[in-house]
């Protein structure tokens, strides 16, 4: 069972700018994909079953890269380690790595990759990357002369050829090209098969290839649409359960390449209503393209329609992404995706320990004592591995990036970075909104059996995932995550993005029970719904807690994080707090439509120290509403902090 576990509030989504599209573009070849996304909506007596599932989570067991050279256009920066992404070619950035490390099964290759599967939710799912038959050719042993020719040959990949298929044969040099063309196979002996071909030519030391189809060598989906053209990614759903599922099943996704033997505009589906009998094994297969590993990778954002104060919800496996908007416009959307990066950043042995000072260890620790952070050796190095950066705003911690159990596997700990976007209609989102996220996953136990410490929930608006100059840490609460090993193969704003990534502080005590919060408050209040009565003409003391001490009071509202300069801004120095309402319906608390924030640091208002600790500090914010504030009016106040927090954690009514 998966426990809730980070928890933010952010204030909004910033707009995009050109820049940042352009220098995005540039990288994208060697960025890591969501992968494919398979969706399963159940119907009828199944209607409760929903699964949403990438191919980036569905794992072979088998940590690999892929290979460059010899016909494979990956480089370098593509050699990102993975057992997944069978789809695409075992290519995490969508590069080509080619026929002979693509296929899964029946391939002499060898190096290549292997299926991956899971089991989830009463399914079973598998992978693979298969191919029609592709034979190596060594030559002719003779014309036969009554219209046919004999080949000598072996299998490269796929079932064997088979009599009645046509297979196409090239790569004989000028003196045997009249061996090469199509024709149809009459029979296959061991070693040899005859061709219809009466104008062959003995040759011998040739290295030819030939590739069969027809009905009894073709490889397709289960609405046999889409067929291997040479070899293609599948995957196939099994019912495990006692029960009969009746439902749709669907695999989407966004291709980098448009057109040939990938989908046009990029846009790739496959779809099946189906009925899957109870313990009979049945299934469905379903694919994108008839050679998806040119496809450049597959990306499938998830698309959220926002309602104020309506909860909305991405699934990838058992983690997701929440959200609720406080004050969203008609027609907002949000995009979320998955962007699995390699976990970061790596101790002197691997991923951790980290050189930080411990109690009892010397400022470069090189060992850690029982329940510290750190167990997991990276089998193989990688171009790309999660960087938060040093920023000042985030107190300038080294932090880690936690890696998930359904994107991790043994030797290969796994982070997912969000790419969050609004939009509306075919335009970005006009309206920055206040919103309650959350982050739930199942911590990979391979890296970190004991959970973790110094939770964070690091952000960057303007950039695309994966980001290495995280700017903001929104956390807000921390509930103690499930750590597990999950997969049954391990152990063998809007416009331009947003990035966003559950992290930690290695050198933190680990939450194992209960929660941690960065803000408690306002104490002694009624959380919504219940409104919290005001009277115009008496200050409203708000009482929180936070971990930063010496907040200084921003005068203004909507502040570029980190720094106070809204409009009416009084340039209070970092770190920084500052206090405004919204107007809200009494009823439903949701926002006026069409208000904006103002700001209640005025006149007599301040900001006190209460209590200080080394890590909290209490304070009080002296609130004296406007007299003018219509008498029954309602509004919930908003704090924001100079980290990128904002919360609105009380609504209030004024009733005198």
């Amino acid at each position: 069972m998966k426990l809730k576990s980070s928890r933010g509030i952010v204030m909004k989504l910033i707009c995009c700018t050109a820049l940042v599209v352009l220098a995005s573009a540039v990288a994208f070849s060697q960025t890591p994909k969501s992968g494919a996304l398979l969706t399963i909506d159940g119907t009828g007596a199944s209607n409760g079953v929903h699964v949403k599932l990438y191919d980036s989570q569905i794992h072979s067991g088998n940590v690999q890269v892929v290979p460059t050279g010899n016909g494979s256009n990956c480089v370098a920066g593509d050699q990102v380690p993975t057992d997944a992404y069978v789809l695409q070619g075992g290519a995490p950035t969508g590069c080509d790595p080619n026929d002979p490390f693509e296929v899964t099964e029946n391939n002499n290759s060898l190096t290549h990759q292997d299926f991956g599967q899971k089991n989830l939710f009463g399914f079973h799912f598998e992978t693979h990357y298969l191919s029609v038959p592709v034979v190596s050719i060594s030559g002719v042993v003779s014309n036969n002369g009554d219209g046919s020719t004999t080949y000598s040959y072996s299998r490269l990949r796929g079932n064997d050829i088979a009599a009645g298929e046509n297979i196409a044969i090239g790569g004989f040099d000028l003196a045997g090209s009249a061996n090469n063309g199509n024709y149809t196979i009459s029979s296959v002996t061991s070693g040899s098969f005859i061709a219809s071909n009466p104008n062959g030519v003995p040759d011998s030391g040739q290295n030819a290839t030939g590739t069969a189809s027809g009905a009894s060598a073709a490889v397709c989906n289960t609405n046999n649409t889409i067929c291997a053209s040479p070899d293609t990614g599948f995957l196939t759903v099994t019912n495990t359960t006692a029960s009969d599922f009746t439902g749709t099943f669907s695999l989407t996704g966004t291709s980098a390449t448009a057109g040939g033997d990938c989908p046009l505009g990029g846009a790739a589906s496959d779809s099946v209503t189906q009925t899957l009998l109870a313990n009979s094994g049945s299934s469905v297969t379903l694919a994108l393209s008839k050679d998806s590993s040119n496809c450049g990778g597959f990306n499938q954002a998830q698309t959220l329609v926002l309602s104020p104060n309506v909860l909305k919800t991405a699934f990838f496996g058992k983690d997701d992404y929440q959200i609720t908007t406080l004050n969203s416009a008609t027609g907002d959307t949000l995009s979320v995706l998955p962007v699995p990066v390699p976990a970061g950043p790596l101790g002197q042995t691997g991923f951790g320990p980290f050189p930080y000072n411990f109690t009892g260890c010397g400022s470069n620790c090189t060992s850690f004592n029982p329940g510290q952070f750190g167990t997991e050796t990276p089998s193989l190095s990688s171009p790309l591995r999660f960087s938060a950066g040093t920023n000042p705003n985030l107190g300038g911690t080294k932090l880690a990036c936690v890696p998930y159990a359904d994107f991790s596997a043994d030797g290969n700990p796994v982070c997912a970075e969000l790419q969050i976007e609004c939009a509306n209609g075919l335009n970005d989102c006009s309206d920055g909104f206040f919103y309650n996220v959350q982050n739930d996953f199942d911590i990979d136990g391979f890296s970190l059996p004991g959970g973790i410490g110094g939770p964070a929930f690091l952000g960057h608006h303007q950039v695309d995932c994966p980001n290495s100059a995280f700017d903001q840490n929104i956390f807000l609460k921390y509930t103690p995550a499930s750590v597990t090993f999950g997969d049954p193969l391990k152990g063998g704003g809007s416009g331009t993005p947003s990035c966003w990534v559950v992290a930690f502080d290695p050198s933190a005590a680990t939450v194992t029970t209960g929660s941690v919060s960065s803000f408690t408050g306002f104490s002694g209040l009624f959380p919504p719904p219940t409104l919290n009565p005001v009277n115009r003409a008496q200050a409203v003391p708000l009482n929180f807690t936070f971990p930063t001490a010496g907040l200084h009071l921003c005068t203004s509202v909507n502040n570029p994080s980190p720094t106070c300069s809204g409009p009416g801004s009084n340039g209070a120095a970092t770190p920084w707090v500052s206090f405004g309402t919204f107007p809200i319906d009494c009823g439903t608390g949701v926002v006026t439509p069409g208000s904006t924030e103002v700001s209640i640091v005025a006149g007599s208002s301040n900001l006190q120290t209460i209590s200080s600790t080394p890590s909290l500090t209490s304070y009080r914010f002296n609130w004296k509403p406007q007299k003018t504030a219509p008498l029954n009016g309602c509004v919930v106040v908003v704090t924001q902090f100079s980290n990128g927090l904002v919360v609105f954690p009380d609504d209030f009514k004024y009733i005198k």
